[in-house]
């Protein structure tokens, strides 16, 4: 992982993550440990998320809400998420 200058912090990728709620419930993806991994290359910030849930939209709406609330953070250009969603049984 290299960071230039003018591209966050993997500190300030996660205390941004930790904003983010899973659909309808209260607790965070970070503290769920749904995020699995971040790299973070000249402004694009790569999120890995891991997702177990039979509902397909929770997945979306993950999605949705990190690409949303990444690309608020001064020197993102680019966000791509890695989302591994696994249906239980």
């Amino acid at each position: 992982m290299s960071t230039s200058i003018n591209s966050p912090t993997q500190e300030q990728i996660l205390t941004t993550l930790k904003g983010i709620t899973f659909p309808k419930l209260s607790r965070d993806i970070v503290s769920f440990g749904l995020v699995k991994g971040i790299e973070i290359e000249n402004g694009l910030v790569r999120v890995k998320i891991q997702v177990a849930t039979r509902d397909p939209n929770i997945p979306v709406q993950i999605e949705k809400d990190v690409h949303q609330a990444l690309h608020q953070i001064s020197g993102v250009r680019d966000v791509h998420v890695d989302m591994n969603w696994i249906q239980p049984e």
